[in-house]
C-alpha cells in the first residue's frame, strides 16, 4: 500500500478580495463610494492598519445597466491616484 499525501497547503494571501455590490444595481458614485468606505470599515474591523497599494475596477454602465464604454466620443481613462489628497492643514500640521 502506498503512502497517502497530505493536500498541498496554498501559501497565505497577500491581498483582500472586496467585490463590491454584485447583487442588485446598477449603482450610483454616491452608493458605489459607501460600498467602498464599508469595505475599508470592515478590513479595519479585523485589524488591518495599513496598505501598500490597490487595484479598483470600476464597471460603469448608464441607468439603466447598459455598459458605458465611452463618454460622450472619448473612451474610457485609466485614472491614476498616486497618493492621498493632502489638505492645506494637512501640510501645516494643523
Amino acid at each position: 500500500m502506498g503512502h497517502r499525501r497530505s493536500p498541498k497547503k496554498s501559501p497565505p494571501k497577500d491581498s483582500i478580495r472586496a467585490k463590491l455590490g454584485y447583487t442588485g444595481g446598477p449603482w450610483t458614485i454616491t452608493e458605489m463610494r459607501a460600498m467602498v468606505i464599508d469595505a475599508l470599515d470592515q478590513a479595519a474591523a479585523t485589524g488591518i492598519t495599513h496598505f501598500a497599494r490597490a487595484n479598483v475596477y470600476l464597471n460603469p454602465v448608464d441607468a439603466q445597466g447598459k455598459i458605458v464604454n465611452r463618454v460622450g466620443r472619448i473612451p474610457l481613462p485609466d485614472i491614476d491616484v498616486p497618493h492621498p489628497y493632502r489638505s492645506a492643514a494637512d501640510e501645516h500640521g494643523l
